[in-house]
């Protein structure tokens, strides 16, 4: 007896320490719907959740929608900037959640046309207001070949990623963009290769647009698409951000970070054929607050170098032809990210702060402190609570070294 006894009182603290585990795990969390105020009640969910439970969300029920809109979905933010869910959706809930309801209009200014996933955005017209409620990936053609958007688009910090190969004139996620189009709170990633042999007169690529008809603005926007260009066209622009902007552009608070590798591949001794990290054939407007860290080779395999016609810059090229009327300060470009350029007689050119930026080292850009208040990104920064005019927040979960601010949380 004695011997089973003292096994007992061995035993009895184990089961008492894993009892207390469990009733300390076992938090009540709540999923809370909200419709703006006038529309109606919003569906009530009673339901009480531990973390980690799964939840199904409910349709918006029996509500009046705003004028000359539908329910679109539902966000973890009211501005469409936080996770998005359709009725039925399931999701993992953690804590207290809060669901917005989503009103999509047909392209005005208080209610845009809501995009989420590639069809929807494939259908864009090229006047108009739209915005993103989720990331949207795969997109492997050219939106709008046969028009420039002239409309207003708003990420809301959500990202689109471009898989393009297909060779066009005008070749980015936006084919061109025309007179007061506006590009705003995105993050563009994948890449764009394109080998082009047809002969074509112009060809320009850019990340976010290929071409312009007019001066248009793209604001708080990064891009980390690596771009590869191969072409035979007698004028190639490849730009970070933008292709040709040959009638003025405005860039603020934006950044571009990937690979910028352009061929020429044609014979004629009059071709033109420029790289810039931001954009190229820039002839007024104005590019501020802003940062490349593309890596750029600009080749040509029979054609001379020649400083009018063709080169590679990190902030603006086709600097023969820019002039003063290109304003805004607060340019920067890293230490040790390259522009090469190789022809057969290669002749490199001699940084300018004017289109090269000012140079910064990686320890710098990897500060927070350095982009609020040197590149003076202030004005947009949201810190822990991001808003559609302050969207700017800092990546505390990126690798060292490789810190940098991000669009909202959901980036």
């Amino acid at each position: 007896m004695k011997q089973k006894r003292a096994i007992f009182l061995l035993l009895l603290p184990v089961v008492f320490l894993y009892s207390g585990c469990v009733i300390e795990g076992d938090e009540e969390i709540s999923l809370t719907y909200h419709v703006t105020t006038g529309y109606g009640a919003a569906p009530v969910d009673s339901n009480v959740y531990n973390p980690g439970n799964t939840v199904t969300v409910m349709p918006i029920g029996d509500v009046n929608a705003p004028n000359n809109t539908i329910f679109y979905g539902w966000s973890t933010s009211d501005d469409g900037s936080g996770a998005f869910y359709k009725p039925n959706d399931t999701f993992t809930i953690h804590r207290d959640t809060t669901l917005y309801a989503l009103w999509s209009g047909t392209g005005s200014t208080t209610y845009p046309t809501l995009f989420s996933t590639k069809a929807e955005l494939e259908t864009i017209a090229a006047v108009g207001n739209y915005a993103l409620v989720a990331d949207i990936g795969n997109i492997n053609s050219v939106l709008l070949t046969s028009g420039a958007f002239t409309g207003k688009f708003d990420g809301r910090g959500h990202k689109v990623t471009v898989n393009i190969t297909e060779p066009a004139s005008n070749i980015g996620l936006f084919a061109a963009i025309g007179t007061n189009g506006e590009i705003k709170n995105l993050h563009v990633a994948g890449t764009i290769a394109v080998e082009d042999t047809g002969g074509n007169p112009l060809l320009s690529v850019g990340s976010i647009a290929g071409g312009s008809t007019g001066s248009f603005t793209i604001k708080n926007c990064r891009s980390t698409v690596n771009i590869t260009v191969s072409s035979n066209a007698d004028a190639l622009y490849v730009g970070g951000l933008a292709g040709s902007a040959l009638s003025g552009i405005t860039v603020q608070y934006c950044y571009y970070s990937g690979q910028i590798t352009s061929t020429y591949t044609g014979s004629a001794d009059d071709y033109q054929h420029f790289v810039g990290g931001i954009s190229t054939g820039v002839p007024s407007g104005t590019i501020s607050n802003t940062v490349s860290e593309a890596s750029i080779t600009w080749t040509s395999s029979s054609v001379p170098y020649n400083s009018a016609k063709g080169g590679a810059r990190q902030i603006m090229s086709r600097s023969s032809d820019i002039s003063s009327g290109v304003s805004g300060s607060k340019r920067y470009t890293v230490l040790g990210v390259t522009a090469t350029m190789t022809a057969s007689s290669p002749v490199n050119q001699a940084a300018n702060a004017d289109y090269d930026g000012t140079a910064v080292n990686g320890a710098s850009l990897g500060s927070e402190v350095w982009w609020r208040y040197t590149a003076e990104w202030s004005p947009v920064w949201g810190g822990d609570n991001p808003t559609v005019d302050k969207p700017w927040t800092w990546d505390v979960n990126a690798p060292a070294g490789a810190k940098r601010p991000k669009l909202f949380v959901f980036d």
